[in-house]
C-alpha cells in the first residue's frame, strides 16, 4: 500500500521504502488509492498511461536510503523479579512501589537460583537476563549468586540490571568488573524534576546519588536511561529536547524515555502536547547527526531502524513473544507490567504444565501479533509503529486493543519523521553527512 505523506512524500508501507516526489506524483498516488481507475487518475491529471504506470512502478521497487544492513536480532530476554521491596516512592509508579497488588517476599539466594535453573531446564535458557523489582540491587546477594550460578564472567548469556541507581557500589562492582553485567538506571532529568517526582520514601531526592553512581559505574560497564517523561515536566520548563540534551551532557546517548501512563491516578498528557514534543525531537535529532554530534532518543531509532531494513514489526512489543518474567515465587507472566494479575499468569516454573504453558502464551501472543488487533490491522503505520501491550491493557481494559492516544501519536511521529527523511534525502550533502554520522554512532553502540 501507498501512503501519501504532507505534500511531497510517499511510502510504500509493504516495503518501509520512502519518496521524496511532488504535488502531482502525491496526488496520482491519492487518486489511486481512492480507488479512482488509471484512465481517470489519466484524464484527472492530464498525464499518459505509460507516466501513470512508470510512477507506480518506481514506488513499488524495493530500495534503502541506508547503506548498511540490519543488525537488529530477536533476543531472547528472561526478567527475574528478584526484589519486591523499594527504597523510593515515585508519583507515577505502576507497581505499587515493588508489591505489584501481592504480599509476596523477595527471592532469597536460593530460591533465585532454583528459580534460574528451573527456566532454562523447562523453558529454555534466555539469551539476557534482566534483573527487576521493586529496586533489584536492594537483593545483591541473589543476583549475584544467580550470575555465579549461571556460568559468571565465562556464561554465554548476558546479564543487567534495571536500577533506580541508589546502590551500595562495594556490593555491586564485582558484578559491573566481570564485564557481563550491565546498568539501566531510571533517571527522569535534571535534580529539580527528578527529586519532584522520584523521592526515597522518606521524601530526600535521590538525583544527586543516583547521578553519582551513574558516572562511577560508567567506568565498569556500558550503562544506559530509561527515562518517564511526564506532564510535570513541561509544568517545571523540561521539554523532550532538554531530556536528549541533558542525557547526551552525562554521556548517555540514545536514552529510552517513555511517556508516563496514566495510572493509579497519576494524569497523562493531552495528545497535542506530546505530539509536538516528539516532532520537536525529530528536527533536533536529525539536525545533529547533519552536523555530526547525534543526539538521538529510542523511538527515533526504532522509525530509523524501520526505514533502514524494511524489517515490518509483527507485534506490538516483546512481551511473551521474546520476553517473560518470572516473579519471586516461580509465577511466569508474559512481562513484569502484567506481574500480579491472575488472568495473564502463564503458569509457575517450579511445578509447570508445559502444554498450558504454551497453550496461554501462544493465546497472548495472538493477542500480540498486530493483524489481530483490532487498531492495527487496517492502520498504514503498523509495519513501523511499537508500544506496550501493558500499557495498553491497562488504558483500555482489552489485551487486542490500543490506546488511541498512543496510537495517534505514533502516526504522527513517524509521518512527520518519514516526511524529515525524505527532505534530507533530496539535499546530498547534507544527507551524506546524516548517514555517515549514523553509520557511525551505530558501530559505536554495537
Amino acid at each position: 500500500m501507498l501512503k501519501v505523506l504532507g505534500n511531497s512524500t510517499i511510502l510504500n508501507t509493504d516495503t518501509l521504502n520512502l519518496f521524496d516526489v511532488n504535488e502531482a506524483a502525491c496526488r496520482a498516488v491519492e487518486l489511486v488509492s481512492s480507488g479512482y481507475s488509471r484512465d481517470d487518475v489519466c484524464s484527472t491529471l492530464g498525464c499518459t498511461l505509460q507516466e501513470l504506470d512508470e510512477l507506480l512502478s518506481k514506488l513499488s521497487e524495493p530500495r534503502s536510503y541506508f547503506p548498511r544492513e540490519s543488525q537488529l536480532h530477536d533476543r531472547k530476554r528472561l526478567v527475574l523479579m528478584v526484589s519486591r521491596d523499594c527504597n523510593m516512592r515515585c508519583r507515577y509508579c505502576y507497581a505499587g512501589h515493588g508489591i505489584y497488588g501481592t504480599e509476596l517476599p523477595s527471592m532469597t539466594p536460593e530460591s533465585a537460583v532454583a528459580i534460574a535453573r528451573a527456566c532454562v531446564e523447562k523453558i529454555g535458557g534466555p539469551d539476557f537476563y534482566m534483573f527487576f523489582g521493586g529496586e533489584p540491587t536492594m537483593n545483591i546477594a541473589a543476583i549475584g549468586r544467580v550470575f555465579d550460578a549461571l556460568g559468571g564472567d565465562n556464561a554465554p548469556q548476558l546479564f543487567g540490571i534495571v536500577t533506580n541507581g541508589t546502590f551500595s557500589r562495594k556490593e555491586i562492582q564485582h558484578l559491573l568488573e566481570t564485564h557481563k553485567m550491565t546498568l539501566t538506571f531510571s533517571i527522569d532529568g535534571p535534580q529539580d524534576i527528578h527529586d519532584f517526582l522520584r523521592p526515597y520514601s522518606d521524601g530526600r531526592g535521590s538525583f544527586n546519588t543516583a547521578l553519582d553512581n551513574l558516572r562511577w559505574a560508567q567506568q565498569f560497564t556500558r550503562v544506559g536511561v530509561e527515562a518517564t517523561f511526564t506532564p510535570d515536566h513541561i509544568k517545571r520548563g523540561y521539554s523532550l529536547v532538554d531530556l536528549i540534551e541533558f542525557f547526551h551532557s552525562i554521556g548517555i546517548d540514545g536514552p529510552h524515555i517513555v511517556p508516563v501512563a496514566p495510572k493509579n491516578g497519576y494524569r497523562g498528557f493531552e495528545p497535542d502536547i506530546l505530539i509536538r514534543e516528539y516532532r520537536q525531537a525529530i528536527d533536533y535529532c536529525l539536525q545533529s547527526f547533519v552536523e555530526g554530534r547525534p543526539h538521538w532518543y529510542t523511538l527515533l531509532v526504532n522509525i530509523l531502524g524501520a526505514f533502514a531494513d524494511g524489517r515490518k514489526r509483527e507485534y506490538l512489543c516483546p512481551a511473551g513473544v521474546s520476553t517473560l518474567c518470572v516473579d519471586s515465587n516461580g509465577d511466569l507472566y508474559p512481562c513484569f507490567m502484567f506481574v500480579g494479575a491472575a488472568e495473564f499468569l502463564l503458569g509457575n516454573i517450579f511445578h509447570l504444565d508445559k502444554s498450558d504453558f504454551e497453550k496461554r502464551r501462544d493465546t497472548f501472543i495472538r493477542a500480540a501479533r498486530k493483524s489481530n488487533r483490532s487498531n492495527c490491522s487496517s492502520c498504514w503505520a503498523s509495519n513501523i509503529c511499537g508500544g506496550c501491550m501493558g500499557s495498553a491493557f491497562w488504558a483500555t481494559g482489552c489485551l487486542t486493543d490500543n490506546d488511541p492516544a498512543w496510537c495517534e501519536l505514533q502516526r504522527q511521529t513517524i509521518a512527520y519523521a518519514a516526511q524529515r527523511l525524505a527532505k534530507l534525502h533530496s539535499d546530498q550533502a547534507a544527507w551524506q553527512c546524516f548517514v555517515d554520522t549514523l553509520t557511525k554512532a551505530t558501530n559505536d553502540v554495537e
